[in-house]
C-alpha cells in the first residue's frame, strides 16, 4: 500500500517533513535516488497520440497541453506562461524503478520548467458518495520529487528545453534567461474542481482532516518555498472534452484554515 496516498496518513506525513529537518533530508535522499537519463527527454511528443478511455488523468492533459500550448494564451499567475512539453519521462532504463513521467511541463516568464502534476476528478461510489483520490500532499510530493531529477540532469536536459521554446517561438526574452544551473524550480498541483472540493471542511472526507494537519501542510509548503521549490495550486474547469472550453483558475490552498 502506497501509504503518501492515504488520507489517515496525512497528518503524520506533513507533520513529518515539515520538522526536524525533515524536508532537507527527504530532498537529498531524492537527489541520490534521481535517475540520470541518458536517452533524451521526448519534449516532442504529440499531446495527439491515442490515449485509453480509461486513462482519465491522461485524457485531461492532453487537451490542457493543445490549449495551452498556443501562443497568446491567458498565463497563469504564479503557474505557467505556456505549456510547451506533456508525458515528460525522467527514468533512465526500461524499468522505471519509481520513477515515471511528468504529466505537463509549462515556462514561465524567466525560462524555468513549471513541473505540473495533474490528478482527476473525484468519482462518485454507488451510495453518492466520492471515492477516494490521492492526497494534495501525495501531488505536491510528486512534483517536487520530479523537479528534483530535473536539477540533477539540468546539463542534459537544458539544450533540449531552450530547442523546444525555440520550434514553440517562445519569446526570445524568456529563452535569454533560461539559468545555466537550475535552483528553482515552480511547481503546479492541477485537479478539476470536484477534485478541491471534496477536501473542503463541508464534506465527509474534509471534516476529518483536522485543522492542525492543515497548518502542518502550509508549513510544509513554506519549507517548499524556502527549498526553491514553490507550490501553487489550480482548479480546471469545463473539462467536457472542448478544448476551447477549458478554463484554469488559480485557487488558494488550503484556504480555510
Amino acid at each position: 500500500m502506497d501509504v503518501w496516498k492515504q488520507k489517515e496518513f496525512l497528518g503524520l506525513q506533513t507533520k513529518t517533513l515539515s520538522e526536524n529537518n525533515g524536508l532537507a533530508i527527504a530532498i537529498k535522499a531524492t537527489l541520490a535516488a534521481a535517475p540520470v537519463r541518458k536517452q533524451g527527454y521526448r519534449l516532442d511528443r504529440s499531446s495527439t497520440e491515442f490515449i485509453h478511455e480509461s486513462e482519465q488523468e491522461r485524457r485531461l492533459e492532453a487537451p490542457l497541453m493543445t490549449r495551452w500550448c498556443r501562443a497568446g494564451m491567458w498565463p497563469i499567475p504564479g503557474g505557467w506562461e505556456r505549456l510547451v512539453a506533456f508525458q515528460v519521462p525522467l527514468f533512465s532504463e526500461q524499468s522505471k524503478q519509481g520513477w515515471g513521467y511528468i504529466d505537463l511541463l509549462g515556462v514561465n516568464a524567466a525560462g524555468l520548467p513549471v513541473v505540473v502534476e495533474l490528478k482527476k476528478a473525484a468519482e462518485a461510489s454507488v451510495d453518492g458518495k466520492t471515492k477516494s483520490t490521492e492526497t494534495p500532499l501525495r501531488m505536491i510530493l510528486e512534483a517536487a520529487a520530479y523537479a528534483v531529477a530535473l536539477r540533477k540532469n539540468w546539463d542534459t536536459f537544458r539544450p533540449e528545453w531552450i530547442a523546444r521554446l525555440q520550434l514553440l517561438d517562445v519569446a526570445t526574452t524568456v529563452i535569454e534567461r533560461v539559468p545555466t544551473t537550475l535552483d528553482l524550480v515552480p511547481l503546479v498541483a492541477a485537479a478539476p474542481a470536484s477534485f478541491w472540493i471534496d477536501w473542503l471542511p463541508v464534506t465527509e472526507k474534509g471534516r476529518s482532516v483536522s485543522r492542525e494537519t492543515w497548518l502542518y501542510f502550509q508549513s510544509l509548503l513554506d519549507e517548499l518555498a524556502s527549498k526553491n521549490l514553490p507550490v501553487s495550486f489550480v482548479s480546471i474547469s469545463g473539462h467536457d472534452g472542448r478544448i476551447e472550453g477549458l478554463a484554469v483558475q488559480p485557487l488558494q490552498f488550503p484556504r480555510f484554515i
